[in-house]
C-alpha cells in the first residue's frame, strides 16, 4: 500500500485522479489501511479505502 502512495504521489499529484482500495476480506486488519489514507492525504492524494466495492465506485464517480 505504502508502494503504491509512494508511486502515485510522482505520477498522480497533478491530475484529478482519485485511487479506491477495497479489501472484502473481513478477517484482515484495517487499521494499517486507515493510516494509509492518513499518508495519501498528506501527500496531497486521493485515496480512500473501503470494504464494498459499491462505495468505492459510487466515490470515485462522485466529484
Amino acid at each position: 500500500m505504502y508502494q503504491i502512495i509512494h508511486t502515485a504521489k510522482k505520477t498522480v499529484l497533478a491530475l484529478p485522479h482519485k485511487i479506491a482500495y477495497v479489501d472484502i476480506n473481513p478477517d484482515h486488519n484495517h487499521t494499517s489501511l486507515r493510516f494509509a489514507e492518513t499518508v495519501a492525504f498528506n501527500r496531497l492524494i486521493q485515496m480512500k479505502f473501503f470494504t464494498d466495492i459499491e462505495r468505492a465506485e459510487q466515490w470515485l464517480h462522485n466529484d
